[in-house]
């Protein structure tokens, strides 16, 4: 499309490059409601790492 000499895609380019003129330099930042907390929420972390034992570690000989 850019290096086409076709005057159909020429015109294309050219409504193309308009719009995209309009778009901002810069996306703002998402919005959006945050969810209440919910009784299955669970906090970060491993599961099960509370309860997990730690390996013995074999010593050489």
């Amino acid at each position: 499309l850019i290096n086409s000499t076709d005057p159909d895609d020429k015109a294309a380019l050219q409504r193309l490059t308009a719009i995209a003129a309009q778009f901002p330099t810069k996306d703002g930042a998402p919005r959006y409601e945050k969810n209440p907390p919910q009784k299955w929420d669970q906090k970060p972390g491993i599961p099960g790492e509370k309860n997990r034992q730690k390996r013995k570690t074999k010593t050489k000989q």
